[in-house]
């Protein structure tokens, strides 16, 4: 049985912030919003910090200086420059819940730390069934304490490919992301008809394009 006790806390949904709102939603969803087997339909509410009640376990991802809770529970040195912060602590307002606390300074390293929730700290708290991790249900019962404070040490991250072995330029962006990197080299023989909207597309998650032609 999911502990399906959760909710999501953001504070500004646009830009790369929503960039970050959203991989965590569709994280946390694909471990708590269905039972395998079974034609069931469950929420995780997804509410703006102005709004929301801590009365339950509670990611809480934004800008530190855009949500008071974060404000009160991380000092700012706790956030490298040029990174991010993730925490996981104590509700201390609610006995036997969580709050994990997702922020940085600005909207591309909120996305790393996203990643840094749901692909670190989510495989961290699945339960271990001899050697096998079981990453499913990673949010079935207490939640670990965590704490990753990360910046970058290189900070430009590439990579080059040729165009035309690109079957999905949003996938393959969003998989960058995901690695962190920020910097796509794409050579072609010719101008891609769509060069635009791939460039546009990259720029939404922070990513520079360069383009290389024969």
């Amino acid at each position: 049985m999911h502990n399906r006790n959760w909710k999501l806390i953001y504070g500004s949904y646009a830009g790369m912030e929503k960039k970050a709102i959203e991989l965590i939603n569709k994280e946390m969803g694909a471990l708590l919003l269905r039972d395998p087997g079974r034609y069931t339909i469950h929420v995780l509410p997804l509410e703006q910090a102005a709004e929301a009640e801590i009365d339950r376990n509670a990611v809480v991802v934004g800008l530190c200086d855009e949500i008071p809770l974060l404000s009160r529970l991380v000092s700012p040195e706790e956030i490298p420059e040029g990174g991010y912060l993730v925490k996981a602590v104590d509700n201390p307002v609610l006995p036997g819940c969580k709050l994990v606390l997702v922020t940085a300074w600005e909207g591309r390293n909120l996305f790393y730390g996203a990643v840094d929730l749901v692909d670190d700290y989510f495989a961290l708290a699945a339960p271990e069934h001899g050697p096998v991790k079981l990453y499913d249900e990673a949010l079935d019962g207490p939640m670990p304490d965590y704490y990753s404070a990360s910046a970058p040490a290189i900070q430009t991250r590439s990579v080059f490919t040729w165009g035309h072995p690109i079957n999905d330029y949003r996938d393959y962006i969003e998989n960058m992301a995901r690695l962190r990197l920020n910097q796509l080299i794409i050579w072609n023989d010719f101008p891609p008809i769509n060069a635009a909207d791939v460039v546009a597309y990259a720029h939404e998650y922070g990513i520079q394009v360069i383009w290389g032609f024969a």
